[in-house]
């Protein structure tokens, strides 16, 4: 999945800016702002690992419905031989 790691390596880049801005910011209550700028990267990891693991779940999802059409193929195609054959073994 390269698309995810492309994510990732971004999210990571993003995350970086959001601190060093966070760092360059002046306010008199220091540690307010610390506290809510943690607050925010630890929503915002929360946001990441949630959209990462739709993704990955979407993928295996993606996987096992294909996996059950192509086993619902395959059976319904033996229905068809076998009647294909009790077909022309009266005819």
């Amino acid at each position: 999945m390269p698309g995810l790691l492309v994510f990732s390596v971004v999210w990571q880049q993003h995350l970086k800016l959001i601190a060093s801005n966070s760092l360059l910011c002046s306010n008199t209550n220091l540690l307010e702002k610390v506290f809510m700028c943690s607050q925010y990267a630890q929503f915002i990891n929360i946001l990441g690992l949630v959209f990462g693991f739709s993704l990955l779940f979407l993928g295996v999802l993606v996987f096992l419905v294909d996996g059950y059409l192509e086993y619902r193929a395959t059976e319904r195609q033996k229905i068809i031989e076998k009647l294909e054959r009790i077909y022309h073994s009266h005819y």
